[in-house]
């Protein structure tokens, strides 16, 4: 068995995850389409210097309806550079704290360095997946989110080759049919009694 990688088509925000990465300059600042998010679900913004690919862990309390930490990753040097380097070292870090951390099953990351960093988008998602299986457990799944049509339908074609010549067995990967099923429940909360059910 091998850690899991998920190509999604989306914008993360949109549902929930136990890791939400958040991608953000080594000052740091963040791009006002973040900075939007951040703030429609309380979750903080960066606020400490980082070195490039460094990745700052934050327990979100009040926001853990959308994920219960924020990884803060320096995944940009102003005024806009990146390097597949940092992307690796951040999906290396993501993985290593899956690792230590049994309870995350999934996590939310956008496709890092393609948009500030000006990274070409398949080699960004190279770098990201190569370094979240050098260290990733097989219980938890990256979620890569793209926004853009093309873009997804590009790094798709290209990890669904390269998987599966590297793991011909088995393409868990880019097309996951057997990831866990994640399930939201909501209800109003009438008693003690009811409180017990529903636990």
């Amino acid at each position: 068995m091998k850690a899991r990688v998920e190509l999604v088509k989306g914008d993360m925000f949109e549902g929930p995850s136990d890791l939400m990465v958040i991608p953000c300059s080594t000052v740091p600042t963040i791009t006002w389409f973040v900075a939007e998010h951040l703030r429609s679900f309380g979750i903080p913004e960066p606020r400490n210097q980082m070195s490039p690919g460094d990745v700052e862990f934050v327990d979100l309390g009040r926001a853990s309806n959308i994920a219960q930490v924020a990884a803060m990753a320096a995944s940009v040097i102003p005024p806009g550079k990146s390097s597949l380097q940092i992307i690796e070292r951040i999906g290396n870090k993501l993985g290593s704290y899956a690792a230590d951390n049994s309870w995350i099953g999934q996590i939310s990351c956008p496709l890092l360095g393609t948009g500030a960093g000006n990274l070409e988008a398949t080699q960004a998602a190279r770098a990201l997946v190569a370094g979240y299986f050098s260290t990733a457990p097989e219980s938890a799944i990256l979620r890569i989110f793209v926004l853009e049509d093309r873009v997804f339908e590009r790094i798709r074609d290209v990890l669904v080759r390269e998987l599966d010549r590297q793991f011909p067995e088995d393409i868990d990967g880019v097309a996951a049919a057997d990831r866990p099923v994640r399930v939201f429940i909501s209800y109003a909360n009438s008693s003690a009694q009811h409180q017990n059910w529903v636990k």
